[in-house]
Order: C-alpha cells, then structure tokens, then sequence
C-alpha cells in the first residue's frame, strides 16, 4: 500500500521562499533593505512623538530634537549596504531585546506561538496577506498564510507563529550579524553543520538543527533575508521515534482507527484515490491526514503511517528534510528507485519503507513505514507432488517422497529452484546432482565466457530492458541498473519475469555482457496493453537523448510481442520501435517482424560451448524439422539457469526455456560487439549476426558469438 503523495510536506526551513516569490526581483532586494530600515526609523520617530514630555524635561526635548535631525541628515542619504557592514552607526551592533534574534525562540519581541491577534496588536494591519501566490485579507484567512510587515513577516498555522522571516538589518544576533552580512561571516558564527543549495535561481544556506535559514544575494553573498523556526532536536525520545516495521513515535502499525483519533483529535481530512469522506461515511481503504502525520487506514486497523515533517526521527536522526544520499548511507543499497515526473520514491521494501525524494535537491519530503516483509516470502509454499514426469516445473514443489534413483535423464529435464526439495541421496539418480546441475547451466556456452576472460564483457556499453518489474538487489545484476522507471505497474513486488531477463543480459555469472550498464522500464505485461512499453520505449529514447555521444543506448531488450492481436494498441508499439530506431536504438523484440529476428535453440549440455551441436527450437526435439523459410538467428534458451525472484537472491534452472531467455543473451552478444566496434551501424551489427551464425545441414542459423566478434573487429563504418 502507497502513502506517498498524501500532502505538500510542511518544510518550515523553506517558509522564505514564499515570501520570495510575493517579493519579485531579487536584484532589487539590497534596495528594499535601505528603504526598510529607514521605515524603522520613521516608526520610532513617530513613537517618540506620541510620548508625552515634561515641559521642564528640557534633556528630553533635545533628544527629541537630536533624533529629528538625525532622521532628517539619513533620509535623503544614498544607503550602500555592503559598506554599512563596517561604516553604520556603532549602536547598532549592540542589540536589545527589542531587536535581539534568539534561534529557535524568537525575533525581537516576537516569540514562536504567539497568537495571530498579538502580531496585529503590536504591529497593526499588515502590509500583505499571502499563501501559495494567492492574496487574503483579515476577514477570509486560510489555515496557513504569511503576513508581511515593513521588515518582518509571519507564518501563521491555525493563528499560531510557526515561523518568523527577518527583511531588514534592524534585527540582530547577539554577535551582531543581520540582514546585510556576508555569507563568510554566517558560517564562521554558526559553523560547517549546514546545507547549501540553490532552487530557482536563489542560494539557501540552511541549519536545520538550529533552525535557521539565510537567502544570499547570488552575486555579492551577502545575506538578504533569514528565516528563524523553532529548532529540531536530535535527542529522540520514544514520542518522534520512527522505528521501521514497527512505529512512528506513540503510533502503532495496527492500532485501531479510534486509537488514532482518541490520540489525535479529529483529522484533518479523510480521503482514498481522489475522493474525500468524513467519519460518518468511511470506506474499507482510506487515509487519514494530520498535520505531520498520515495514516492509512484497512479495515479499522493502521496498515501504514507517513511522516510528513521532521518532528519525526529515525533513531540515528535522520528524517524529512535530509538528502536521499544520507538515507542510502544509513540503509544500505538494497533498495528499488522509482522515477516519476514530479518525484522519485526510494523504497527498501523489505524494511517496510518508502523515502519520497525531492527531485531537484535530492531530498527527502515524505517517509511512509509499513509492516516488513519476511524474507522468505514463498517458504510456505513448497507443496508435496503426486507425481512428476520430465519438463515439469518443480520449483516450490517437495518431491521428498519420490524414488528417482532409476530416472537418469529426468532432472536436467525439469524446471527447478534452490526451495525444491529433493529426495535423500540414496533415492536420487546417479549423475543427478541437482546444484551441480543448476550452477553448470549459469554458462552461457558457446565461447561467451572465453570472450569475457578477453576482457569483452559490453564494458562501456549502455543497453535497455522492457520487461515485468523487478528488484534491483540480486547480486547477478546489483548496481548494473543505473536507471528504472515504472509504466504503470502499480506494484512494489518483483517479477519471476524481470530478474531472469535482466541476468541473462548482464548478470555477473550468468550473462553474456555482464560488464554493460542497463536503462530498466518496467512494463505490466498482464494488462496486454503495448501502451505501457510504447511508454516504456518513448522513456529510454529520453534518457538516450540526455546521454553524451560514445554513451548512448545500443539495444534495447523486450522479450514480448507487444504488437499482437490480442493486446491492445499494438500500433503504438510499432510507431515507438521506429522513433527508437530514428534514434540509432536497436529493438529486440519477439515479434513478427524485422525486430523479432532471434530464435531459439538449445545446446549440449555436456560440450556447452559447441555451436555445431545446438539444435533448433527446444529439447526434446533433436531432429526438428526446421522451416527453410525461417531468417532467425537462433540463440540458446535452454538448459540455462537465471536470476530467481524472492526475498533472498536465489536461482532458478529451467531444462527447457522460452524464447523470453533468448532475447536478452541476443542483446548482450550485441553489446560485446559494439564495446569492440562502436562506431558500427545497427544495420551493419545485424548483418555481422548473420554473416557470422553458424548454419546446419537444415539451414537453421545458431549465433555465433566468437565469430561474430572476430568480424566486428575487421568491419569498417559504412
């Protein structure tokens, strides 16, 4: 279950920015400081006068009089505020309460949690009213607004100061700095503790810690307005405590709705897939939102919590607001990255966590726990068989009770996992040796493995895969992903799909370009709509078009017939294939047609690297009747074994494989031979697989991969 999404995040750090855009230009902002202050002045000056003096008070007509004169010689004056840090009046290092900023207490006079009505009590009738670029007057506030001021405005939530944003050089830090100090001189007082970044053309140097946040001029850096919150502490007791799997502070995974509410008070809204209900109207599913906190609500019961601020903490202090670097360095690499346009999703789905990350700066705005998941998630289904004969799939299946001592052929035939459980040793086949088996069939066979020690491994080379989602931890092909990106798969769960095809592309011992990087789509080919892998096609020619030249995608593997009748909108899988193409990106597809042009065949298991003992189509059939007409270039399927899918890395052996296998061992052979040869065409690597095949009496063309690098070294660029 999903619970990103479930609000804007509350960012207090980021309040300035608001406040920014109602701002305008940013060029003109050293300006508006000269003008802010000498409004300060005018309004003490205009308070002075408004005190009643002694007419025997002459020493205090003559500072009446001083400060006229003062305010009348500075008003005309053209203010430089880069000079005014060494050359303004000396008083105005030495701050009052009045003017005095405490971090994370308060500004002058004004403390965090003080009421709406004081704010308007002590500085009368704002000069703008503003949330989200929209305008609001006293009588039609919104929960959350700013209030602008001459030289200081005010985030409100629910008629409650949550932030205090400083314009001018009028307030101060007990060391002196303002409005108008430089960049250095701010990290030489508060320290190295920050985050620097800039988000539309303006720099913030933050202190999250501290609460503090400074907007520096671009050019000069020189601080031109700060925003002061209540700090974020790091000592985490057990109320903000996010505890994976388990809690979030006090809330509990499966507590009960009216525990929520009992704890929380009424929500702030109810809502599920767009729609919005209250307490009297619930359905089954549905999320309850708070003001730092969600929760997603099954049948009465909490099944997943979102943290929405960073009141809430890991116990190692990590929460919203830290980068997704941070995150991958306290949780390790076993994750899945999920791209949308607005937003990426880091998810250690066995953990029960979903990090939603800022796709700009890279940090986190939204962390979702939910139950972990076992990691062995199909334990429970090994099931006893009644019976077994050859091809069989027995993965997950215990043929404990079985004799096969006398079926000697019988377990290269089935299609078996690490969780089958064979009978005792006395009861199996000599010779039949299910690991020894499995982990022979991780060659690829026919001189592939020979070509790696040469050191071509499609090292350098980028490819793609669109296939059924998988998890990105297997060691076969850990980091060799650099790039995944959903269709619309509307899943967290592997496939048995995706890990096969992507290991025997580039997996580590079982691929032939274990040494190439792959651009990843998930596509839910159990909806047979070839618009999700049109989509997924239309999305690696984006991320080709963003590479450098010598980097670009070279294949692309899709081991489905995306244009067949039975699925809908085949002819945006076609018009797809031939942007790709216009793009220089081969498609290996099983189609029918000039990209479905790999076959399948099957070697000897017992001289594995023999192209003249392969044998067309699948085993059994040694003496198939070949179609003369049939142009494929037939590439070994089977006995192969692959990538399993699963809580823990695992393999699976299949004695007889689809053509799914083929397609991506066909790309990988390709891939070695553009890390050879890049400068070769699509055109010319195809016709070099063809040239170089190895044909039988029967006319059947098994790839060759030895000599077909042997003849993309030679080739020259048409």
């Amino acid at each position: 279950m999903k619970f990103s999404g479930v609000a804007e995040p509350f960012d207090k750090l980021r309040t300035g920015k608001d406040i920014q855009c109602y701002m305008g230009n940013p060029s003109l902002r050293l300006i508006g400081v000269v003008v802010e202050w000498k409004k300060a002045l005018e309004r003490r000056i205009e308070h002075m006068l408004n005190i009643p003096v002694s007419k025997s008070s002459k020493c205090g007509i003559f500072g009446l009089i001083a400060v006229i004169v003062t305010g009348a010689i500075l008003f005309p004056m053209d203010y430089n505020p880069v000079v005014r840090a060494s050359n303004t009046q000396e008083n105005s290092r030495e701050n009052s309460e009045a003017n005095t900023i405490v971090p994370g207490v308060r500004v002058g006079d004004y403390t965090f949690g003080m009421s709406k009505d004081e704010v308007l009590k002590s500085l009368g009738k704002p000069k703008a009213i503003f949330h989200g670029g929209e305008k609001y007057n006293l009588d039609n506030l919104p929960k959350t607004y700013f209030m602008r001021f001459d030289d200081i405005s005010f985030e409100i939530v629910d008629d409650s100061v949550q932030a205090i944003v400083v314009h001018s050089p009028f307030y101060k830090f007990t060391n002196g700095l303002g409005v108008g100090d430089s960049e250095q001189e701010f990290k030489q007082a508060f320290g190295l503790k920050f985050k620097f970044e800039e988000d539309q053309g303006k720099l913030y140097l933050t202190y999250k810690d501290e609460g503090l946040q400074f907007i520096i001029h671009k050019k000069n850096r020189t601080v031109m307005e700060f925003t002061v919150t209540k700090k974020i502490s790091r000592e985490h007791s057990k109320n903000n405590t996010i505890v994976p799997g388990v809690r979030v502070g006090d809330h509990k995974l499966g507590m009960s709705k009216d525990e929520v509410l009992k704890s929380l008070g009424k929500p702030k809204t109810i809502f599920r897939s767009g729609e919005r209900y209250t307490l009297e109207n619930l359905p089954r599913k549905y999320i309850m939102l708070f003001d730092d906190i969600s929760f997603g609500i099954v049948d009465d019961s909490v099944e997943g919590i979102a943290v929405l601020s960073p009141l809430y903490k890991f116990a190692n202090g990590l929460g919203v607001g830290d980068s997704e670097q941070e995150i991958k360095q306290a949780f390790g690499t076993s994750f899945l990255l999920k791209e949308t346009e607005w937003k990426d999703f880091l998810i250690y789905k066995n953990e029960g966590l979903q990090f939603e990350i800022h796709k700009k700066s890279r940090t986190v705005m939204e962390i979702s726990i939910t139950k972990k998941i076992s990691h062995e998630p199909r334990a429970s289904f090994v099931k006893p068989i009644k019976s077994v004969k050859p091809y069989d799939d027995v993965r997950w299946k215990d043929l404990s009770k079985f004799d096969l001592s006398t079926r000697k052929r019988l377990i290269a035939t089935l299609t078996f996992n690490q969780k089958t459980v064979w009978p005792e040793q006395a009861k199996m086949p000599p010779g039949g040796d299910p690991n020894k088996i499995l982990t022979d069939a991780l060659n690829p066979g026919l001189g592939v493995r020979q070509l790696h020690q040469q050191g071509i491994t499609g090292k350098g080379v980028n490819v793609a895969i669109i296939d059924q989602p998988t998890y990105l931890v297997h060691p076969e092909f850990a980091s060799k992903i650099v790039e995944y990106y959903d269709t619309g798969c509307e899943t967290d769960e592997s496939s048995m799909h995706g890990p096969l095809v992507a290991s025997l592309l580039v997996g580590t011992n079982c691929g032939t370009a274990p040494g190439a990087r792959v651009y990843y789509a998930a596509g839910p080919s159990w909806k047979m709509d070839a618009a999700y892998y049109a989509k997924g096609l239309d999305w690696i020619i984006a991320q080709n078009e963003k590479l450098p030249e010598g980097e670009k995608i070279r294949v692309v593997s899709v081991s489905a017939s995306p244009n067949q009748s039975s699925w809908a909108n085949g002819q945006m899988w076609d018009t797809a294939c031939t942007r790709a193409e216009a793009d220089g990106i081969m498609v290996l597809d099983c189609t029918n047609s000039r990209r479905g042009f790999i076959g399948r065949c099957w070697y000897n298991a017992r001289v594995p690297e023999s192209v003249a003992q392969c044998n067309p189509w699948a085993p059994p059939n040694r003496e198939f009747r070949f179609n003369p007409n049939d142009i494929s270039i037939l590439v070994p399927s089977s006995p192969r074994t692959a990538a399993e899918d699963g809580g823990v890395p695992g393999y699976q052996y299949a004695g007889r494989g689809g053509l799914s296998r083929a397609i991506p061992y066909g790309a990988g052979v390709l891939a070695m031979g553009w890390q050879v040869n890049p400068e070769l065409s699509p055109h010319q690597m195809r016709e070099l697989l063809y040239k170089s095949a190895f044909t039988k009496r029967n006319g059947a063309k098994i790839i060759n991969p030895k000599k077909f690098i042997l003849l993309v070294r030679r080739a020259k660029v048409e």
